[in-house]
């Protein structure tokens, strides 16, 4: 076969290019297609169902945001106008599951607000794949605020997701449990934690960690705020009977009193908080005490 001529050989090359350029653009023009028409606007693809959320999260094996709002939050129109359509905050729709839910008139809203006892709004939640808490995010907050705040979440070591995670890898580590159990109980999510300090009192009977003593404290105080009156008042006489020496037998004691007041017991609540002044005359809950008693009278 003769060689090509220098205009064939050109010619050549431009069929070659043209043919690069219209699968190049076949290439580009499905990606973009496959994007959210909300993504091709610049605009986050909000999910309205927490079920699909979790379906999304749990395929891509991705984190959930979510935004709880409530229809009179000033604040969180700002973070919607603001916050949510900064382009470095969009970005993020390729990294993380997005959902929007109002806590006071959507199903699947309320019953994430009374889940997580989210009081006040706007709030941002960050769930795992499963629905569970990785952290959560509370009032308004700019885009770079909201920004800085995630990624710090994501590395912090004590932040409730990444303990949960650790917890889960060294099951027999009562530290790492008690420290699941107190960030659970900040947030206000008391039935899981009661189910750590119980987990604490069992597993180590004679209290070789030193952990025993507070976690019975803490797990009374899980009972009370579930208004389990009788269940934490028996805790806290564990308490007593177990640690007759502890230092913190004065607030065991206040604890007691409240709970006393709380179910009703008034002659039994006044009696013990007689008995705390005279035991404790000068200790820092005597006002707090006092401020019981005189309530009961």
């Amino acid at each position: 076969m003769p060689p090509l001529s220098m205009d064939n050989r050109m010619k050549s090359l431009r069929e070659i290019l043209l043919v690069c350029t219209a699968m190049l653009a076949v290439f580009i023009l499905s990606a973009f297609s496959a994007q959210d028409p909300e993504e091709r606007k610049g605009k986050i693809a909000w999910n309205h169902k927490l079920s699909d959320a979790l379906s999304q999260a749990s395929s891509g094996d991705k984190l959930i945001i979510v935004d709880v709002v409530a229809d009179w939050c000033g604040w969180c129109r700002q973070m919607e106008t603001q916050t949510w359509t900064n382009s470095k905050v969009v970005q993020l729709t390729q990294q993380y599951v997005f959902l929007r839910l109002n806590g006071e008139k959507e199903r699947d809203g309320i019953e994430l607000a009374e889940r997580f006892q989210v009081d006040g709004y706007p709030t941002v939640m960050l769930l795992n794949a499963d629905g569970t808490e990785f952290d959560r995010f509370e009032g308004f907050m700019s885009a770079d605020r909201f920004l800085n705040r995630l990624n710090a979440s994501l590395v912090n070591p004590q932040t409730l997701g990444n303990l949960t995670a650790q917890e889960k890898k060294n099951g027999g580590d009562l530290s790492l449990r008690y420290k699941v159990g107190q960030a659970l109980f900040r947030r206000n999510a008391f039935k899981d934690a009661q189910l750590r300090f119980e987990n604490i009192a069992a597993q180590d009977p004679h209290n070789k960690s030193h952990l025993v003593e507070s976690s019975l404290l803490m797990l009374a105080l899980c009972q009370a705020s579930q208004d389990n009156f009788a269940d934490s008042l028996a805790t806290v006489e564990r308490f007593q009977k177990s640690f007759p020496e502890s230092e913190k037998l004065p607030e065991a004691s206040l604890l007691s009193i409240d709970l006393l007041m709380r179910s009703g017991s008034r002659d039994q609540a006044r009696a013990k908080a007689q008995d705390f002044l005279k035991t404790y005359p000068n200790h820092k809950l005597a006002m707090t005490a006092k401020r019981l008693l005189s309530e009961i009278e």
